[in-house]
């Protein structure tokens, strides 16, 4: 199946469908940022924790993977951590 073809489109708008109606939303009623991707079919439209849902929902255990083979780790196999606010600093 291609990534962009009819067949994961009409999957696309299955799952959003139900995404939307377990919120408690029909798709006439739905938040614009769950309806324009309806409307339009393309996940790109959804705002990121959704879009990161989708993912989740088409590549299960992806996440174990990765951290089984090490995380996420530089080029240079360094690993990083997310920067954090220095305190006082301004």
């Amino acid at each position: 199946m291609s990534a962009n073809g009819p067949e994961r489109q009409k999957e696309f708008l299955a799952w959003l469908k139900a995404r939307i109606e377990s919120v408690g939303y029909t798709v006439q009623t739905a938040p614009d940022y769950l309806s324009k991707a309806y409307r339009s079919g393309n996940p790109k439209d959804l705002n990121a924790l959704v879009l990161q849902e989708w993912y989740d929902f088409n590549n299960p255990g992806w996440s174990e993977e990765a951290w089984a083979k090490g995380g996420l780790r530089s080029r240079h196999g360094e690993r990083h951590e997310s920067p954090k606010l220095k305190r006082g600093y301004n």
